[in-house]
């Protein structure tokens, strides 16, 4: 505020008046956010959910999500399963009375091995080899073995946290 004194012509002060002046003050503003995330896991497969998680600073108040494949949220830390096997990108954009800032990153889906249509297409023999490899941690040595294993057959396939376990059916040995 500035103060103004109001004197007559004959000299009379009527008073002190205070009025409010352009650019005299100092208004806050509030700086835009940085658009930071992740996403777990870091190499999804298809059918997957993936866990996207903001890591913006600036306090967001707002965010929106694409993931490259049409779907899209406005949740601060959504999930998406991807159904198809591809490179997408992932895009988030974290709002604040400052602004808006985007970030991207590049979410790469696999195809996951299908073992059960080409077992079922071959009478049940899995057609493939399985190289195995171990090590034996023995007191002053480590012996590694290596084989060569062809099962006769699959007898199931169990999904497990994004991957499977497969029990196979063995005779003989190479």
């Amino acid at each position: 505020m500035h103060p103004i004194r109001l004197i007559l012509a004959s000299g009379i002060t009527l008073g002190m008046f205070a009025f409010l002046g352009c650019g005299g003050g100092s208004s806050a503003t509030t700086p835009a956010p940085t658009s930071v995330f992740t996403f777990s896991p870091s190499a999804p497969a298809v059918g997957t959910s993936v866990a996207f998680t903001d890591a913006s600073t600036g306090s967001p108040t707002s965010w929106s999500w694409t993931f490259g494949d049409g779907a899209t949220s406005t949740s601060q830390n959504p999930t998406h399963t991807y159904t198809a096997a591809g490179s997408f990108t992932a895009t988030l954009q974290a709002t604040n009375a400052g602004g808006v800032a985007t970030s991207t990153k590049t979410v790469v889906v696999s195809q996951p091995l299908s073992l059960t249509s080409s077992v079922a297409a071959n009478g049940g023999i899995l057609p493939i080899d399985i190289f195995l490899r171990w090590q034996w941690r023995l007191p002053g040595s480590v012996m590694v073995q290596r084989a060569l294993i062809r099962p006769e057959a699959v007898l199931g396939i169990r999904s497990t946290g994004g991957g499977a376990r497969v029990l196979v059916r063995m005779t003989g040995g190479t």
